[in-house]
């Protein structure tokens, strides 16, 4: 019972820190077009950094989709490639898709699949991110906006002030 009571204690602790913690977070998301070879950084609906990038060429495409990132780190080796470096490494698929560092980021399709950043830039990236930002690969140039529905979750409406139900009776009486 003891037990149980702890792993609850643990799982509603983790639940507010995260709550707490997402009050504070910036709303970033990073939005890479393969056509026009470039990413942009969204916080919110504003572009606070772009870059050019060179994604994958033929027979080694970037997959597009909607990833997050998974793992960081400041230096990193290739496992498929021949130990190359990819600085600043940040994974978005276990198969290998990255976002890294590259002394090589033509206008053009050149990796085997990774997003190449320029080198300071890729420095800076790394340092505005955290694990599970959005990452957006697209054949074309898409920018995020605002979306309502009313199957989708929302805040709560304000309350009026006071009790409103106060003197609503909940069963009728007999």
């Amino acid at each position: 019972m003891l037990k149980r009571a702890a792993i609850i204690f643990a799982l509603v602790s983790s639940c507010a820190t995260t709550v707490a913690a997402a009050d504070n977070a910036r709303t970033l998301q990073i939005i890479v077009s393969k056509d026009s070879q470039s990413l942009a950084v969204y916080d919110g609906g504003k572009v606070i950094a772009t870059s050019k990038v060179s994604t994958g060429k033929e027979g080694h495409d970037t997959p597009t989709g909607i990833f997050s990132v998974l793992e960081k780190r400041k230096y990193h080796e290739s496992n498929l490639y021949s130990n190359a470096p990819m600085p600043w490494m940040q994974r978005l698929t276990w198969s290998g898709i990255a976002l890294h560092e590259s002394n090589s980021v033509p206008n053009y399709p050149a990796s085997h699949g990774c997003v190449r950043l320029p080198a300071a830039f890729a420095k800076s990236l790394y340092q505005m991110t955290a694990r599970g930002v959005h990452v957006i690969i697209s054949d074309e140039a898409v920018s995020p906006r605002p979306i309502t529905h009313a199957s989708l979750f929302a805040p709560p409406a304000e309350r009026p002030a006071g009790n409103v139900l106060s003197d609503a009776s909940l069963r009728p009486s007999s």
